[in-house]
């Protein structure tokens, strides 16, 4: 859901609503009461195999340095160079 999308539908439950102790867009709702309805686990799987921003063919190589298997199945490496990690820059 676009960022602007979200906030417009939050701002306007919150206008009609001021002292409502739970603000959900409507596209959460499936995931809200699905435990309720019994699908939790469905639902669940579902999100889990979506890719709505593109980040599986973005990482299919996997991180640095990661076994790979060739198109013939024999283990390969991949041949980016591993990537500096700073815990100051978070």
């Amino acid at each position: 859901m676009p960022l602007d999308e979200f906030v417009t539908e939050v701002i306007g439950l919150i206008e009609i609503r001021p002292d409502a102790k739970e603000i959900q867009v409507k596209r959460v709702k499936f995931l809200r009461h699905s435990e309720a309805r019994g699908d939790y686990d469905q639902v669940v799987e579902t999100l889990n195999g979506t890719d709505p921003h593109g980040k599986q063919a973005r990482t299919a190589r996997g991180p640095p340095g990661a076994r790979l298997l060739s198109s013939r199945g024999s283990p390969r490496t991949s041949r980016r160079p591993p990537a500096a990690v700073s815990r100051s820059g978070w």
